[in-house]
């Protein structure tokens, strides 16, 4: 038994089964099955440089999610001399144990001589603050700490809970190493930047800290997962922070910084060499929200990438506006370094109601950038969109239907996705949002999940089960051209037809 001591324990909180009809469950499999053949038509090369490419390019959303942030932290934790453990707890995940993450908190507890840091997205916050209940409940002196976005702008409401003793508001590296320092020196917590917390009554919120460069930031500790289980996660990272725009639905900006921040790009390579070669996975998601914009560094990355002769498959977010910001002759040496996958955020087809949410793109800009990608060799295209932003109305969804069946059609695409509009904590559409046409309905932070059915809010344009339906319209659309490209047109019909009988005529009864 590991009987290794660590100053700080670091969490990531499980994730749960979202909400999601029947239906939805169907298409979404069936659609995985297409795909595994028709990327095996269009990557043959890539085939043979890792066994069953189609397959471990759809599995990397199955397998166990990781906290590039957590990690980051405990990378600069380390450097200052401290000893950290990373609990991604969706590893150790047992359905058939309803007790399995008391049994592995209290066990991971018994090692830990200051501090929990736990980290949560909305849907998630929850499951975070139950961790952090049971955390003190087993061992009442240990200091608790909550970070991420949801919490940076509810700050307030989370530090008053007796299970938190600290809200840690924005990028945190350098937070938890001041306050590990504090807490460990019986020092003061006033002139730590960035946290919230309560004492004697009195809620305390220090200066919001300034943003870190990324270049003096150490390694990210992918060596605290378990070494012979690498293959079990899903491998992602970035080599920027910050985003240009403002749009009024996304909190990236306020969050990272209204301009954009980059990391050494020998750091970042020598991270891909490793994903390469140590750990074996040769895809790997980047989650800059738009790799592209005002990226100097792209013809550089570019060419590491190719003396290093790195084998890699790498998929990156971009913007519409792509074909203004990068010429030609670089993007199509961008696929030749092994950037493979686009996805590209181009949520609604109807100009009017994106550049009411001061998103100033158009359907024409994704024309001219699928186009360009095309001609660029790009095999794999993707596009988001989202269903019931503010403004939506029957009329507007159907435009967005039309156009990425054009997409479709002209194979300008190569896969999209629909998820349902959320009003996150922080940005300006959750902090105004009847001046949006929205109303919430509740706060059960479970469903603020894009795929999350019935959402927690109303659209005075358009009803909730008229959105669903619309997104569930998307996916079958799109796999109605899957299963013809994959020639499993009647296959697909066969294979799920006792399970629709048994969803739709056995359970249900009109």
């Amino acid at each position: 038994m590991n009987s290794e001591r660590y100053d700080v324990l670091l969490i990531s909180p499980w994730t749960d089964e979202i909400k999601v009809s029947p239906v939805f469950h169907l298409m979404r499999k069936e659609i995985e099955k297409c795909s595994e053949i028709i990327l095996q038509e269009k990557l043959p090369e890539l085939n043979e440089l890792q066994d069953g490419l189609g397959k471990d390019v759809l599995q990397y959303y199955e397998k166990v999610p990781l906290s590039i942030g957590l990690l980051s932290i405990a990378s600069v934790l380390r450097k200052n001399g401290y000893k950290v453990k990373y609990v991604p707890l969706d590893y150790y995940k047992d359905s058939s144990d309803l007790k399995w993450f008391e049994k592995v908190l209290e066990q991971e507890l018994k090692h830990v001589n200051y501090m929990v840091g736990v980290t949560s997205v909305t849907p998630e916050i929850n499951r975070a603050l139950h961790l952090l209940s049971l955390a003190k409940k087993i061992r009442p002196e240990l200091v608790t700490v909550i970070g991420g976005t949801h919490v940076s702008y509810l700050e307030r409401e989370y530090a008053k809970l007796e299970s938190v003793d600290f809200v840690s508001r924005g990028e945190g590296e350098y937070t938890i190493t001041e306050l590990l320092n504090a807490v460990i020196n019986k020092t003061d917590f006033e002139n730590i930047d960035g946290l919230t917390y309560e004492n004697g009554g009195k809620l305390i919120r220090t200066k919001d800290r300034m943003m870190c460069d990324l270049t003096q930031l150490p390694d990210i500790a992918f060596d605290l997962l378990p070494q012979d289980k690498m293959d079990r996660f899903k491998y992602h990272t970035y080599f920027s922070r910050g985003c240009y725009n403002n749009c009024d639905y996304c909190v990236e900006g306020k969050y990272f910084g209204s301009a954009k921040r980059f990391r050494s790009v020998t750091d970042f390579v020598n991270e891909l060499e490793r994903f390469c070669n140590e750990y074996k996975w040769k895809y790997i998601h980047i989650f800059d929200s738009d790799f592209i914009q005002k990226n100097s560094y792209i013809n550089q990355i570019c060419d590491e990438i190719i003396n290093r002769k790195l084998k890699i498959i790498l998929s990156i977010n971009i913007s519409p506006l792509l074909y203004k910001m990068i010429d030609l002759p670089l993007l199509k040496k961008m696929v030749k370094a092994g950037f493979k996958e686009f996805l590209i955020g181009s949520e609604t087809a109807d100009d009017k109601i994106i550049n009411a949410l001061n998103r100033h793109q158009t359907y024409d800009n994704l024309l001219n950038t699928t186009k360009m990608l095309k001609e660029a060799g790009a095999p794999i295209v993707s596009t988001y969109w989202v269903v019931g932003l503010p403004g939506e109305t029957r009329e507007s969804l159907l435009k967005t239907i039309e156009s990425v069946d054009y997409l479709f059609r002209n194979e300008l695409i190569y896969h999209g996705s629909a998820k349902l509009f959320v009003p996150y904590p922080g940005t300006k559409i959750f902090n105004k949002i009847g001046d949006y046409g929205i109303r919430l309905i509740n706060k059960n932070w479970e469903n603020f999940d894009r795929y999350a059915f019935p959402p927690a809010y109303v659209n005075e344009n358009i009803s909730i089960f008229e959105l669903y339906e619309f997104m569930n319209l998307f996916h079958a659309m799109q796999l109605s051209y899957f299963t013809k490209r994959a020639g499993r047109i009647d296959d697909c019909y066969y294979e799920n037809h006792d399970l629709i009988n048994q969803y739709f005529v056995d359970a249900i009864y009109l």
